[in-house]
């Protein structure tokens, strides 16, 4: 699953940033997944 809480956060931080700094190089984040596990990614057997 998606962090999509963070990733919203961080978005509006960066946006936030840029706007304070328009000149700033553009970066990339990654947020780590969350694995969520159900029935259909359980071992069969």
């Amino acid at each position: 699953a998606q962090p999509v809480e963070k990733i919203g956060t961080r978005a509006v931080s960066l946006l936030l940033e840029r706007l304070g700094e328009p000149e700033a190089p553009s970066r990339r984040e990654v947020l780590a997944p969350v694995l969520v596990e159900r029935e259909s990614c359980a071992a069969r057997g």
